[in-house]
């Protein structure tokens, strides 16, 4: 076999071998709007995209809501964003990086 045909058939070898998949991240949690007896929620989706995360809400609490967004960081420290979810709406938050959604909270002292 001559070096052109070896070196062809090794790159077909290699191409053949299967990548690592960037594994998305999705996901869905809830917060409740009173802290105590029967409350409406804030209900939430998110997918986490190649450089950024979109979180959905639905709120269905009748006055706006600051909540914490726990987000993994590769092994270390888990860090929190909050933000301020508007009453009775449906949209979303975006957060531009990529990292792992943990939970989704009311204890915003850690923001």
């Amino acid at each position: 076999m001559s070096t052109g045909v070896a070196v062809a058939v090794a790159g077909l070898a290699l191409s053949l071998i299967p990548s690592p998949a960037y594994a998305a991240n999705s996901g869905t949690d809830s917060v409740m709007c009173y802290k105590y007896g029967p409350s409406p929620y804030i209900n939430f989706s998110w997918s986490t995209g190649w450089t950024s995360t979109k979180v959905y809400y639905n709120s269905h609490c009748t006055f706006s809501k600051k909540v914490a967004f726990k987000f993994y960081n590769d092994g270390s420290t888990p860090f929190y964003k909050c933000r301020t979810i508007p009453a009775m709406t449906k949209s979303y938050v975006k957060f531009d990086f990529r990292n792992e959604i943990l939970d989704i909270n009311t204890n915003t002292a850690a923001c």
